[in-house]
């Protein structure tokens, strides 16, 4: 190698693909009889892919299956068997794939604090092995075992468990769009500033502001700010990207913001006007 650079934003991208492998590997395996709807992500270079779980899927004829993989969801004791996760009203729905050429057995476990389960119940398991139906079976302890064919599927569903996630239901809560003006650019005696609100549902809103300019212009750049008709308060940042990503309560209606910078060559500090941003 004759250099070695890191790229972070390549890291979402690179998620997105390990997503869209997963779910197309499993949407193959079964015959289509498990899908997620998409969207297609343009990404940059050789990045593209689509992008799943603003919608619901099917599951073996299960429609209103939400696509859910939180982190650390599943123990699984064989490294042969990916999988992937979903649920409705009453169930969770596990697609487990066998990435080996040879059958495979394997115990699955639950995380309680993820998938609450009652020790005292037993629960039962419908499964589905390919393109059809399996047979039945159940859930002791949080604990189920399962076979999977060789490079082949197996799907579960865990009847009686409610799930109740941590945010996702947030961002997927019916709201409104946010409008036009709520992305705004400038030019300042600095450069070009940016701003724009984020929205990952009404509660899990951001303002994300942030310079053009380098280090080799600016020194440091104070954001000052208010959220709606609020009092002005004032944010630092004195390290290359200027940046800023202000919370921004339900309640809020707009964000309201300038910056004054330091210009790396000295002198006095630069201004900008104020810009308003409106959901």
């Amino acid at each position: 190698m004759t250099y070695n650079q890191i790229y972070y934003n390549h890291v979402w991208p690179q998620i997105a693909l390990l997503f869209d492998y997963l779910i197309s590997d499993i949407a193959v395996r079964s015959a289509g009889q498990i899908s997620f709807p998409s969207r297609y992500a343009a990404g940059y270079a050789y990045l593209q892919s689509k992008v799943y779980g603003d919608r619901p899927g099917i599951f073996y004829g299960n429609p209103g299956v939400q696509l859910w993989m939180p982190s650390k969801l599943l123990r699984i004791d064989n490294p042969q068997i990916n999988y992937i996760a979903g649920y409705d009203r009453n169930s969770l729905y596990l697609a487990l794939s066998n990435q080996c050429s040879r059958p495979v057995s394997a115990k699955i476990r639950l995380n309680p604090d993820l998938a609450p389960y009652s020790l005292r119940r037993e629960y039962s398991v419908r499964s589905w092995q390919g393109h059809g139906n399996g047979p039945p079976t159940k859930m002791r302890d949080g604990e189920i075992a399962v076979s999977i064919p060789a490079s082949g599927l197996t799907a579960i569903a865990i009847d009686g468990i409610r799930v109740i996630p941590q945010f996702q239901q947030e961002v997927l809560a019916p709201g409104e769009m946010l409008s036009d003006k709520s992305y705004a650019e400038s030019k300042t005696p600095f450069g070009s500033l940016t701003g724009m609100l984020l929205s990952f549902g009404s509660a899990n809103t951001s303002a994300y502001i942030w310079l053009a300019a380098t280090e080799k212009e600016v020194r440091a750049a104070r954001l000052h700010y208010r959220l709606g008709d609020g009092t002005w308060s004032v944010a630092e940042d004195s390290r290359y990207p200027y940046e800023f990503s202000l919370p921004v309560n339900p309640a809020a209606t707009s964000v309201s913001y300038w910056v004054e910078a330091e210009p790396a060559s000295g002198g006095a500090e630069l201004k900008s006007e104020i810009v308003e941003l409106r959901r």
